[in-house]
């Protein structure tokens, strides 16, 4: 299915805050560390900076859950985006996912 240019625009500056060395794939480390919750001066994690969101930190939330997963469980989906399995999940990946 084709996205949208806004769509496709909104996931780009997502995949670009992800992206935090600028080396254009995102690693395990900058996953979790978005995923964990590293503030930045947003006071908010690097998706919420990148869609002008703020989740909310209610632990009924599937982003609340996800920031307590196991390392294991970020993992996994590292995993699923990580199409080629080289440890760098690039745009194209991030696209398909």
């Amino acid at each position: 299915q084709e996205l949208a240019p806004e769509e496709t625009k909104e996931l780009r500056d997502t995949f670009l805050a992800l992206d935090s060395t600028g080396e254009g794939t995102i690693s395990l480390s900058e996953l979790k560390r978005a995923i964990r919750g590293d503030e930045g001066e947003t006071g908010g994690t690097a998706v919420e900076a990148a869609s002008g969101a703020s989740t909310p930190k209610s632990p009924r939330t599937p982003a609340a859950r996800l920031r307590r997963a196991k390392s294991e469980v970020i993992g996994s989906l590292f995993e699923v985006l990580d199409a080629n399995g080289d440890e760098q999940v690039y745009y194209s990946d991030f696209l398909a996912a």
